[in-house]
């Protein structure tokens, strides 16, 4: 299973442009797109033909982790080229901008979704942020990636992260942040309780927190570009 970081940043593209969340993971035939944040559309082609993409996952709402997708909408126009979306349902109104069109394909989910897609398994859980955000487990072949989305630091991660080989998570904001991210402490509180390979994402423009982690063993902040095997 690989990983590729096509955009780290939230809640606003770094200053030229580096883009809000975008992941990109792929194993044998299947390739799977976890969100597309503001600049993400056009970096994500760098790596993958859109008619290639298995389907792509969306863990919330908010507009940097969807906004791209709006944009997507002219280019399955010119390429007449329908698209399989999974997300939970939801009754803002930018879930029907986002996703009323006749090229998405849409499969919502909750808690007791259990998902195959091409060579992967899904399951999800629901994590703590001012609106739903549906954390993703992806069952390879031999391995297996989480993805939290955005959340505040909960009990419920420690079990979220178990049993994965690594997890793709929001835990990158200053340690005197006291809003719905996880901050550097708690994140390396999760890496204690847990022993779980953490690649910490979500991360302010300007305030890449490198020094909070350098002497952590299992925690690494993703670079935009970089692929990651799993």
């Amino acid at each position: 299973m690989e990983l590729t970081v096509v955009g780290r940043h939230g809640p606003y593209a770094d200053v030229g442009g580096a883009p809000c969340s975008c992941y990109l993971v792929q194993e044998g035939d299947t390739s799977l797109v976890l969100d597309m944040g503001p600049g993400s559309l056009g970096c994500l082609r760098k790596h993958i033909d859109i008619r290639k993409v298995t389907a792509f996952y969306f863990t919330h709402m908010h507009y940097d982790h969807v906004s791209d997708f709006l944009a997507m909408h002219y280019l399955l126009d010119d390429l007449n080229h329908k698209v399989k979306v999974i997300v939970q349902k939801s009754d803002l109104p930018i879930y029907d901008l986002l996703f009323n069109h006749p090229l998405v394909e849409v499969v919502n989910i909750d808690e007791s979704s259990e998902i195959k897609i091409g060579d992967f398994t899904l399951t999800f859980t629901l994590l703590k942020h001012p609106i739903p955000n549906y954390g993703i487990r992806i069952k390879g072949a031999t391995r297996t990636l989480c993805y939290t989305g955005d959340t505040m630091y909960t009990p419920k991660l420690i079990d979220f992260f178990r049993g994965a080989d690594a997890v793709l998570a929001d835990c990158s904001k200053p340690a005197d942040f006291d809003g719905p991210h996880v901050n550097v402490t708690k994140a390396v509180q999760l890496e204690k309780e847990t022993g779980v390979r953490i690649l910490a994402t979500h991360i302010t423009p300007g305030k890449v927190p490198y020094d909070s982690f350098k002497d952590v063993p299992n925690m690494e902040i993703v670079e935009i570009g970089q692929k990651y095997s799993i």
